[in-house]
């Protein structure tokens, strides 16, 4: 089953946000199949500008977090 862009887009920003365990739960599959279709995304070379964009985020959440942290 080939993943359109968009669709790999989602599953890469959705793992930003959640673990592949809680991805396996929302979803109801096995955390083996999650993790054996991110790591098909990850290692697909056509979406590596999307696994660039997925660390940005996750850097800007941390940062975040980060922020809100220390103003506490």
């Amino acid at each position: 089953m080939k993943l359109s862009r968009r669709l790999a887009e989602v599953a890469v920003l959705v793992h930003a946000l959640l673990s592949e365990k809680q991805m396996a739960s929302v979803l109801q599959v096995p955390r083996n199949t999650v993790h054996a279709r991110l790591r098909r995304i990850y290692r697909t070379t056509a979406i590596q500008g999307v696994t660039d964009l997925a660390l940005r985020v996750e850097r800007a959440i941390v940062a975040d977090a980060l922020s809100q942290t220390d103003s506490e």
